[in-house]
């Protein structure tokens, strides 16, 4: 059996939280903002680095799922149907006739449904603490689409350390 979630919404209370969104993320198609969809009893839960919302909903089941933010803003645009509901099976996110696969997918487990808090312009230092304080775990960070970005950065420091190493030890 395919677990499924679903939610169901008023378009234009969803689209202007998005567009809220988008005014602070950028709307430049470089944008590659992924947004993190919790699907709790009553409410969804969208957040993108520095930003958490809450918005009343009408909910079955507990889920999460990870889209990026300027195509999640073109489905919702594009549908007629207000209000509009979502199901999300598997890794597919379906929205009247129209389907799309989700980056990440998970269902029922508390543990990896906590979203990571990050600044809005967070840096390597924020990436690299993610692990080193014991706050998140390697399950968290990979559902967050982090993983590949917090390698980086610890690739980055070592980097560092290693040139400032030789420069002291040139002078």
């Amino acid at each position: 059996m395919i677990p499924s979630a679903e939610f169901t919404i008023g378009k234009s209370t969803l689209l202007k939280t998005l567009s809220q969104i988008i005014k602070i993320t950028g709307n430049s198609p470089k944008n590659k903002t992924t947004v993190e969809i919790t699907i709790i009893d009553g409410f969804i839960q969208l957040v993108v680095p520095g930003i958490n919302l809450k918005l009343q909903a009408v909910t079955k089941s507990t889920a999460k799922f990870t889209v990026r933010l300027l195509y999640f803003n073109d489905v919702v645009k594009t549908h007629r149907l207000d209000p509009l509901q979502f199901i999300i099976e598997g890794e597919m996110i379906k929205v009247d006739n129209y389907a799309f696969k989700a980056k990440t997918t998970f269902f029922e487990t508390d543990e990896i449904l906590r979203s990571i808090d990050l600044p809005i312009n967070y840096q390597a230092g924020h990436l690299i603490s993610m692990t080193q304080s014991g706050g998140y775990t390697a399950g968290e960070i990979a559902f967050n689409n982090l993983e590949e970005q917090r390698i980086q950065a610890l690739k980055t420091l070592k980097d560092d350390i290693n040139r400032i190493a030789l420069i002291a030890a040139l002078t």
